[in-house]
C-alpha cells in the first residue's frame, strides 16, 4: 500500500494535479513540487505541483503588509516622541506601494532573495538542530520568510562561525518583508563584524538612506569608496560607489562634495560602456 502511494504521488508530479487521496497508516501527506511533508492525522492528502512562492501569492502577500501599515499608521499615536516611529512606516508603506507598482519585478528580486537565503542556510547546517534549518527552508520556498530570519537570528545570538553572515540575511529577509527597523539592525550588526565587506556596507548605507539616516549612511559609503579606490581596475562598482555617496551628499545639501563624484563616477561608466550606453547617463546636479 505504502508504494502503490510512492507510486501516485510521482505520476501526479509528472502531470501536475492537484488532487486529495488517502494516505496509508492515518498520516496525512503534502506533496508540492519537489517538497513532500508527511503528518500522522488521519487526514485527506492535498498534492499540489505547485513549487514555491507564485507571483499571485507574492502580490497577496504584499497588499496584506500595505493594509497592516495603513492601519498602522491611522492608529499610531502622534505626539513628538512618536514621530519617527511615524516616519519609518510612511518610509516602509512608500516601499510596498512601489513594489506592487511593479510586481514582476519585485517578484523576481524576492526569489533571488530567497535563494540566496536558502544557500546560507545550508552553510550553518552544522550549526542548528537539522529540524530547524529544514523547516526554515521548506517555509523559505512556501512563503513564510520569519522562520528563515529566526535561523539566522539564533545563530547570531549563538555567537558561531559565520555571524555576519547570518546577520546579514536576516536583514536581507527583514528588508524584503519591507521591516525597515529589524533590517537596519541587522545590517550594523555585520558592518561592525566585517566592516571591510563591500557588500554589507552597500547594503546597509542604501537601508540608511532610504530610511532618512543619512549620517549613518555617510560613514558607511565614505568606508565603501575607500575600498573601492583600493582595488586595481577602476569598475563599475567603482562607480556606484561613488554614485551612493554623491547622492548622500547631495540630500545633505553637500553640493560641492557631490559634484565631484558624479563627474568621476560618470567618466568611468564613459570609459568602460561608451557614450552611448543606457547606464550612462548625465551624473550632474540640477
Amino acid at each position: 500500500m505504502q508504494n502503490k502511494f510512492i507510486i501516485l504521488c510521482c505520476i501526479l508530479g509528472l502531470l501536475g494535479s492537484t488532487v486529495i487521496a488517502k494516505t496509508p497508516n492515518n498520516c496525512k501527506q503534502t506533496v508540492s513540487g519537489d517538497n513532500s511533508n508527511a503528518v500522522c492525522a488521519g487526514h485527506d492528502v492535498i498534492i499540489n505541483n505547485n513549487k514555491g512562492l507564485t507571483k499571485d501569492q507574492f502580490e497577496k502577500m504584499l497588499k496584506a503588509r500595505e493594509d497592516r501599515l495603513i492601519q498602522r499608521i491611522q492608529s499610531a499615536n502622534t505626539p513628538p516622541k512618536y514621530k519617527k516611529q511615524q516616519q519609518l512606516l510612511a518610509i516602509e508603506l512608500k516601499a510596498v506601494q512601489e513594489k506592487l507598482v511593479n510586481v514582476e519585478a519585485s517578484y523576481k528580486e524576492e526569489k533571488k532573495k530567497r535563494e540566496s537565503a536558502d544557500k546560507a542556510l545550508q552553510q550553518f547546517k552544522d550549526q542548528l538542530p537539522k529540524a530547524q534549518i529544514e523547516k526554515a527552508r521548506s517555509s523559505l520556498q512556501q512563503g513564510d520568510t520569519q522562520v528563515a530570519e529566526k535561523a539566522f537570528d539564533d545563530i547570531v545570538k549563538k555567537g558561531s562561525g559565520a555571524i555576519a553572515l547570518a546577520a546579514f540575511q536576516s536583514g536581507q529577509l527583514a528588508k524584503n518583508r519591507v521591516d525597515y527597523a529589524k533590517a537596519m539592525k541587522q545590517y550594523k550588526k555585520a558592518v561592525v563584524l566585517e566592516e571591510n565587506n563591500p557588500e554589507y556596507l552597500l547594503v546597509a548605507g542604501q537601508m540608511a538612506r532610504t530610511t532618512a539616516d543619512y549620517i549613518q549612511a555617510q560613514e558607511w559609503l565614505e568606508q565603501l569608496l575607500k575600498i573601492r579606490k583600493t582595488e586595481s581596475k577602476k569598475s563599475i562598482d567603482l562607480t556606484d560607489a561613488q554614485n551612493e555617496l554623491a547622492n548622500i551628499y547631495r540630500f545633505q545639501g553637500k553640493y560641492e562634495a557631490a559634484e565631484p563624484l558624479y563627474k568621476r563616477s560618470l567618466t568611468i561608466k564613459e570609459k568602460a560602456l561608451g557614450k552611448d550606453h543606457l547606464l550612462v547617463g548625465t551624473e550632474s546636479l540640477d
